[in-house]
């Protein structure tokens, strides 16, 4: 089982529960990585921070694109809205 979370460095972390190891750790943003959600219909997960959203390959980490344009930092996402 696997876990992610976001620091107020930037770092984005992966860790493995189960293993109680860290297997992935990267700077995801500039100014701080504030929220992350999981996107498991893309195989995505999607961070958010002062600067802005960016979606990252689960399994590899790299980045497959970005939002940008945001007056201020996201706090929050959701993959799905619900009406």
């Amino acid at each position: 089982m696997r876990r992610a979370a976001a620091a107020n460095d930037g770092a984005i972390r992966i860790y493995n529960v189960s293993l109680r190891k860290l297997v992935a750790d990267w700077i995801g943003h500039v100014d701080g990585a504030w929220t992350l959600v999981f996107d498991p219909e893309r195989n995505l997960l999607l961070s958010g921070g002062a600067d802005e959203v960016r979606f990252w390959e689960v399994g590899t980490w790299r980045l497959r694109g970005e939002l940008s344009g945001h007056g201020s930092g996201i706090n929050a996402m959701a993959t799905e809205i619900l009406w």
